[in-house]
């Protein structure tokens, strides 16, 4: 019997919802982006919103990112809807472990996916996109030409300082170069993870087989 390549859905048998994803590579980190089968993740604020998901759906990023279908090299994403007017759309980012706060990597890769499948509209030349994440408003630079997506760079959220606290008290964080990205309603009490963030813009772009990455 054959089954058209077009109708996936003869595949599947079941009750349970199909989950669609699409996994991209940037530079050879895999992301994993989730764009179809969960329903609306509620919340005012991205945080918000990640708690949500990780109350209700924490077994999703079980299925998506653990073996057999993931592995410690898989991060997933979910696209939702953003937060912020101006912003494009939002992420969720979750691996194996845990739900870091912002993935570059991830964030380049939903880019550069969603405008592939035409649900984000660019134009010729230089688009800035923003992005709505649990560590604040991002934004991405995205070049078009010749209709083509050719490269896609970011520039981290605003940076906050937080203390580390240690048996002995508090220790101020060297903010130099690295320091917490974390969102603003974030509790240094709170069990959510924390991502490092880096102040300057990341590239990454693809130049035919091969690619460059600078900081």
């Amino acid at each position: 019997m054959t089954i058209p390549l077009s109708d996936i859905s003869r595949l599947y048998e079941g009750d349970a919802p199909v989950i669609t994803t699409i996994d991209s590579h940037t530079e050879g980190e895999m992301t994993r982006l989730i764009v179809n089968g969960l329903p609306p993740v509620p919340g005012a604020s991205m945080t918000e919103k990640l708690i949500r998901f990780k109350t209700d759906h924490d077994g999703i990023r079980h299925l998506l990112t653990r073996e057999p279908r993931g592995s410690r090299q898989v991060l997933a994403a979910l696209v939702t809807e953003p937060v912020t007017s101006d912003a494009a759309f939002g992420l969720i980012y979750m691996d194996a472990r845990r739900y870091p706060f912002l993935c570059g990597h991830a964030t380049i890769g939903a880019v550069t996916t969603l405008f592939r499948t035409g649900t984000l509209a660019l134009t010729e030349g230089d688009n800035r996109v923003g992005i709505d994440t649990p560590s604040g408003r991002m934004t991405a630079l995205a070049h078009v030409r010749n209709g083509r997506l050719t490269s896609v760079s970011i520039q981290w959220c605003p940076r906050l300082f937080l203390p580390w606290i240690s048996r002995s008290g508090w220790t101020i964080l060297d903010p130099s170069p690295w320091t917490w990205c974390v969102p603003a309603d974030f509790s240094p009490w709170s069990t959510h993870s924390r991502s490092i963030c880096h102040p300057r813009w990341k590239t990454k772009k693809k130049t035919g087989g091969s690619g460059h990455e600078t900081h």
